[in-house]
């Protein structure tokens, strides 16, 4: 039932961090800052000569489930039937796993948000929830 809603509410996901297709991402920060250099005069005014674009930060909620969601929201049967075989790992523990892998590599990747495409993104942080939000 909740991944239905969520299915609806968030459509066909193109949501990807690396190789690793996620199912939703919930929300998505996009920050874009600047530093802007600053020299002081004796009158108490700051000149102000030069502005630098500082790197972009994406932080993101996103959401991987035993039952990938795509088709446009449907589970496709094909991924579905994967989890049948008791001795495979279950597909979010294979998502662990990855993400972790693409966090340790500390290699440049690419990350696809609704809004835009981020190519030469590195992860700076990354934090695994398991549970607890009532989803």
């Amino acid at each position: 039932m909740i991944r239905e809603a969520i299915s609806i509410i968030y459509g066909s996901s193109r949501a990807s961090i690396g190789e690793l297709v996620v199912d939703a991402f919930i929300s998505e920060s996009h920050s874009f800052s600047a530093e802007i250099s600053e020299h002081p005069v004796e009158s108490g005014e700051s000149i102000v000569d030069h502005v630098r674009n500082l790197p972009i930060t994406l932080t993101i909620d996103g959401l991987i489930t035993n039952t990938p969601m795509n088709l446009i929201g449907l589970t496709a049967f094909d991924s579905a039937k994967r989890f049948i075989n008791k001795e495979s790992k279950d597909f979010s523990a294979m998502a662990f796993e990855k993400i972790e892998k693409l966090f340790q590599e500390r290699k440049p990747l690419t990350i696809c948000t609704s809004l835009k495409d981020y190519r030469n993104m590195v992860l700076e942080n990354l934090s695994i929830e398991r549970g607890g939000r009532g989803l």
